[in-house]
């Protein structure tokens, strides 16, 4: 073999390296200076992570905690960078409001995510159009009120269930897991579980496991070096979410092979035979599509179960568990639930749509537990497809837009005494009285979250039919002010919440 350095090549491969790190420190350099260009203050990024480990990885602060040391010490707008994609913290309620309702057709998407899978929530542009089209009827008024004997089913086996556990210190969150799976897979996929009784059931178990998880290895990498996209997404299948999500989905395969098989219409018009309708060129009322209109793939379909099965489980059953423990820490408040229970359903009235829509104080201590404890405070984000000033703020194309829902909740600008949860801060003549973007549980705009008015009527009838039959008690186990954590998007209660429910006489 012909040595290098006898044809002269090693010079030649030694400064083609050196040009090529040069150019690579350049690019990162220059990448890691975007958002400065343009007048946006950035907290010193690290040259491989960004700002990734002080959101991520530090020991003093968690990721909201950060966001509020952030906005504290820059002022409204704080850029900042995950690996090089430049995200900007926008805390000033009218650029938000212009952001996610007024310039959607600049701020339509929000950031891609690691995966790539073709989800309601990942979809871009005029596919994510069509696919919200589709959907959309899941949730219209007649279908919720088609799905109320279903909840109630699902949330009397539940109360059948806190019988048996009378008395006892428990971690309501777990039993709200079982249930809000039970419920959005009867009412989305038409799917009978067993997840309530049987707290180590396959599909359970499985997507506890998926939220169990920290953030992968695999996307922290495919956020510091983007130009490894399609390698890095080759393997995720070796990433240890990937068994979970393999299961969850090789079972929604099942499903959906066996609708097609049996070609039996669900009694309920669910989300998946909309997706099989939409797979097959028909629409509601047994339109067909219209010509170039591009079908439903089964990988959307698979993909789009999958998304409705996961979301419908873990931010209802977190945000119960939320409810209930702020209810159980003021016993007068949970009195006045019950009271109101008592007067508008009664102690053994099915319940039904019209009864528990006149519930309008548990509305409030509901919208004022997801004020304290918003389910899902990293997800109003919306990247920006062109340059554009708002309100004299000049917003670069392929940035992403952050709102930091926690910090707004929790800013005593708009909410006196923050830390104090009163419920009466969500009457009609105080909301009018607050900017429409400093309570954005749900997100807003045409992006917002397409299940919550179902998720809100899930959580009416649960607390109803719990609150009726049971009193909610702080125990020896129950910790305040409550220890989250947010892995990926979800807060979650990082150990658990424990009460203890007993039977009223």
């Amino acid at each position: 073999m012909i040595a290098l350095q006898e044809i002269g090549l090693t010079p030649i491969l030694a400064s083609a390296t050196g040009i090529l790190i040069s150019w690579w420190i350049y690019s990162r350099y220059r990448a890691l200076n975007y958002l400065q260009s343009f007048g946006i203050p950035v907290p010193t990024p690290h040259f491989i992570f960004g700002n990734l480990r002080e959101l991520r990885f530090a020991d003093d602060k968690n990721h909201q905690e950060r966001h509020l040391e952030w906005l504290e010490k820059y002022g409204d707008i704080v850029g900042y960078y995950m690996g090089l994609k430049p995200r900007i913290l926008v805390a000033d309620l009218d650029i938000i409001k212009q952001v996610l309702v007024k310039d959607i057709s600049i701020f339509t998407n929000r950031p891609d995510v690691p995966r790539g899978i073709p989800t309601l929530v990942s979809l871009r542009d005029q596919r994510w159009k069509e696919i919200r089209h589709i959907l959309t009827p899941t949730f219209s008024l007649h279908k919720l009120k088609g799905m109320l004997p279903i909840m109630n089913e699902c949330v009397d086996l539940l109360t059948d269930i806190m019988k048996e556990k009378n008395g006892e210190v428990i971690d309501i969150y777990d039993y709200y897991q079982g249930l809000t799976l039970d419920v959005i897979s009867r009412c989305a996929l038409a799917l009978q579980l067993d997840c309530q009784r049987n707290q180590k059931d396959d599909i359970l178990e499985a997507v506890r496991n998926l939220f169990r998880l920290d953030l992968s290895r695999l996307v922290i990498m495919l956020v510091c070096f983007p130009g490894l996209r399609t390698v890095f997404r080759m393997l995720f299948r070796f990433a240890p979410s990937n068994k979970f999500i393999t299961f969850v989905v090789g079972h929604l395969k099942t499903v959906i092979e066996n609708r097609r098989r049996d070609k039996e219409d669900p009694v309920l018009v669910d989300a998946l035979h909309l997706l099989l309708e939409a797979s097959e060129g028909k629409h509601e009322a047994g339109s067909v599509a219209s010509p170039g209109q591009v079908l439903l793939n089964d990988e959307e379909i698979i993909w789009n179960a999958y998304i409705f099965l996961l979301a419908g489980y873990e931010t209802t059953s977190t945000a119960l568990a939320y409810t209930t423990h702020c209810l159980s820490l003021y016993p007068d408040i949970q009195e006045q639930v019950y009271d109101e229970i008592m007067d508008k359903i009664g102690p053994d009235a099915e319940i039904n749509y019209e009864n528990v829509n006149e519930l309008n104080y548990m509305d409030l201590v509901i919208n004022e537990s997801l004020r304290v404890y918003p389910p899902v405070p990293l997800f109003v984000s919306r990247e920006c497809k062109e340059t554009t000033t708002i309100n004299g703020v000049t917003i670069p194309v392929d940035a992403v837009v952050d709102v930091p829902v926690w910090s707004i909740h929790r800013d005593p600008k708009y909410w006196p005494e923050p830390e104090i949860f009163d419920p009466l801060r969500h009457l009609p003549e105080e909301k009018a009285k607050r900017h429409p973007m400093t309570f954005l549980p749900f997100g807003t705009g045409p992006r917002n979250c397409i299940g919550g008015r179902f998720a809100l009527l899930e959580m009416k009838i649960t607390l109803a039919k719990v609150l009726r039959k049971f009193v909610a008690k702080t125990c020896d186990k129950t910790v305040e002010p409550l220890p989250t954590i947010v892995r990926t998007t979800i807060m979650n209660p990082r150990d658990g919440v424990f009460v203890k429910l007993e039977a009223r006489e």
